[in-house]
């Protein structure tokens, strides 16, 4: 019979199969405090505009990114990305990180994983570690402020649309 460790316990994170006693999991995952923000916007957006939803840290560890949007019109698609705080210049990061022209419609969509860029599997990964597998290219941690951005990839027209972003994560060690 064969004993498997996860990376709380594994030696050397990779094959899984030694304990290294002296490990303990990082303070963020074996005794975390889950954040959670609910963030609600309208705005009338063109291609050319960015909605900013919420703050995290480059370290923080995000688990869930749900959007709704208020099904206000058929019409217009969205993408859900990254971009550095307005403090910080605002420059994008990754438009399109989360998620990829994304049909408008009132649906409850998880947002983390609908472009394919971040998989099931990278849930709760740091979020600058999320960045360099998309457009980012970070090697470590910058210890910078990010904004979850909506920029539309077709225009919202005739009418101001409404989001609601339910946003969960655990600080990163």
């Amino acid at each position: 019979m064969a004993t498997y460790y996860s990376d709380h316990f594994s030696s050397d994170g990779i094959s899984r199969t030694t304990r290294d006693p002296s490990k303990f999991p990082d303070v963020g995952l074996g005794a975390s405090k889950t954040f959670n923000k609910i963030v609600h916007v309208t705005a009338l957006a063109l291609t050319t505009d960015v909605i900013r939803l919420c703050s995290l840290p480059s370290s923080a560890r995000l688990i869930d990114l749900m959007i709704s949007d208020g099904g206000e019109a058929a019409a217009g698609a969205y993408n859900v990305g990254l971009y550095k705080s307005e403090g910080l210049g605002g420059a994008v990061i990754d438009a399109d990180l989360f998620a990829s022209a994304l049909a408008k419609g009132g649906a409850r969509v998880d947002a983390l994983i609908e472009a394919g860029t971040i998989t099931k599997m990278m849930r709760g990964d740091y979020l600058w570690k999320m960045a360099d597998t998309g457009d980012g290219t970070f090697t470590k941690d910058p210890n910078e402020i990010w904004d979850i951005c909506i920029t539309p990839s077709t225009s919202f027209t005739t009418t101001a649309n409404s989001f609601l972003a339910e946003v969960k994560w655990i600080l990163g060690t």
